[in-house]
């Protein structure tokens, strides 16, 4: 926690190369240290909050997924669950920083965030990196690994080209399936999209939502009951 909340102040080490493009450096090593998912966008600060706004500095964003483990997943909710949980946080921080330090020897200056520091909200920026699309549960819903997305952002100054949204059929199969939404032991997910915030989308009602989750340690049923994209056809 103490080397992401300082990572954005700290001054490059190498030299950079005439705004030479370094996307597919920062993707090989992102999957080289066991990245899921890795995917650029730019940072939509409509995604930040009002009182990180000043924090966060760097206008490019480089999108880091992990999967959560299948089988402790499947055990929610136990604490075993939330072993997986917060397990695949801490490699995700541990991913993330060796990708900070890599952009720095490139020349630029990049910056680590997470769940842990409430800077951002993530999904919206990884459905533009093309790596998954809202479901009805709230999640990002990943093709290859479902809903067991946890999902972290490195904000950086290096020039990367952005990747393109994917319609993945997600959507489309969500109003079909509508599992999550039977399952929900908090009544939490609605069957019918709404507008909210001027997005299109089944509403996760928050209020009903976390009652459930302190009551039993955590839940995610939402996500327990999902399968990978790649499992429906």
């Amino acid at each position: 926690m103490d080397a992401a909340e300082i990572s954005g102040d700290i001054e490059p080490t190498g030299t950079s190369e005439s705004e030479r493009d370094v996307t597919e450096e920062i993707r090989t090593l992102a999957r080289k240290e066991g990245a899921g998912e890795v995917g650029f966008t730019n940072l939509d600060r409509r995604y930040v909050y009002a009182s990180k706004q000043s924090w966060v500095k760097y206008p490019n964003a480089v999108c880091l997924a992990l999967e959560q483990d299948y089988e402790q997943t499947q055990k929610i909710s136990s604490i075993e669950a939330e072993h997986a949980h917060f397990g695949t946080y801490e490699k995700l921080g541990v991913l993330g920083l060796k990708v900070v330090d890599t952009i720095r020897t490139l020349g630029y200056h990049a910056q680590m965030h997470s769940p842990s520091d409430e800077s951002m909200i993530f999904i919206p920026m990884f459905v533009k990196a093309g790596l998954g699309q809202l479901g009805a549960n709230g999640q990002l819903l990943s093709p290859h690994f479902g809903s067991r997305c946890r999902l972290a952002i490195v904000t950086t100054d290096a020039p990367v080209t952005y990747d393109k949204p994917v319609d993945y059929g997600i959507h489309k199969f969500c109003q079909k399936c509508q599992v999550c939404i039977r399952r929900c032991p908090a009544r939490a997910l609605v069957k019918e999209k709404v507008w909210w915030r001027g997005v299109h989308k089944n509403k996760v009602s928050y209020n009903r939502c976390r009652p459930v989750m302190a009551k039993y340690a955590g839940c995610g049923v939402c996500m327990k009951v999902f399968v990978p994209y790649s499992d429906m056809e």
